[in-house]
Order: C-alpha cells, then structure tokens, then sequence
C-alpha cells in the first residue's frame, strides 16, 4: 500500500519480496495505490522493473475515494484485494482457497523465507484455508520512540507470533 511513499523505501520493500526462497510459486507483488497520487504509475514501472522474473507478476491498483467512504490504507487494501480475486478467480478460474495473501506495509523487510514459513504453515493445517495469519511485525523502525509499557507489549506480541506452535 502506498501513498506518496518513495521509490527507495517502497524498491527496499518489494526487493524483499522478489528475494523470496522455499516457495512453491514466485510471489505477485500488489502494489495497493491511490488514484490522486500523481506519481503512481511511475512508481510502479520502476518497481516492477526492479522486480524482472524474480516475481511470477506486478500488479498496480488504483483506489478512487468515493462518497462516505474514508482515506487510508484499509480502503486501498480492499480495492487491491477485490482486484486480485477478479482478476485470479473470476477471469483466470483459480481456487481462492489456493491464494495466499498478506499484507506487507511499505516499509517492512521480510525475512527472505518469510512466505515459505506462511506457506509451510498453511500446509501444516487441517484445513488451513479460513485462517487468518499474522502479517509480518516490523516495530523496529520506531521502537525506541515509543514508551516502556508499547515496548514491552511489541517485545511479547513478537514473541508470541514467532514460536506460536
């Protein structure tokens, strides 16, 4: 999700995402946008450029603001994932129960075996496919700004995601 974020930022991000390994299928990278954010569709020719073959495909989304309805990244995230449910269940016929998809904020740096970790758990499932899992934590860009009791809660909530079995 972006909105006016710079290229550099949001290149170090998908970088992450195009570095992925242990994956059965090379991540699609979404970049959620905002139509009033004139710079959008420069900003995501250089990301998929960065990209190349190292993603199985680059996806821009474009939200317009309608009437009653508020800015921020929720209503980005909702166009984006209506898109990719058209575009891969409706129009290409895939199992929406064999679509992963997690939501990467645009300045988070994933782990390169984050998604296989993802997928592995989902593997692991009964039945995995109405579950909801924890997006990756990346407290580490503020966390000295924030207070004693926020840091103590983000030191347990990482702890807890990260050895959850």
């Amino acid at each position: 999700v972006e909105y006016k974020e710079p290229v550099d930022v949001l290149g170090r991000t998908v970088e992450t995402i195009a570095q992925q390994t242990g994956v059965a299928v090379r991540p699609m990278v979404v970049l959620a946008t905002e139509a009033r954010d004139e710079e959008r569709h420069a900003t995501a020719a250089a990301l998929k450029e960065q990209c190349g073959s190292r993603i199985s495909r680059f996806l821009m989304t474009e939200h317009n603001l309608t009437e009653g309805e508020t800015v921020g990244k929720h209503s980005n995230e909702n166009v984006a994932v209506r898109e990719v449910y058209r575009q891969l269940v409706e129009e290409e016929g895939m199992d929406p129960f064999e679509i992963m998809i997690t939501v990467v904020d645009a300045d988070s740096l994933l782990s390169t075996s984050y998604l296989a970790h993802v997928e592995a758990a989902f593997k692991k499932q009964q039945d995995g496919r109405r579950l909801v899992y924890s997006g990756p934590l990346n407290t580490y860009r503020n966390f000295a700004d924030a207070g004693l009791l926020v840091q103590m809660y983000e030191i347990m909530r990482c702890n807890t995601d990260t050895f959850h079995d």
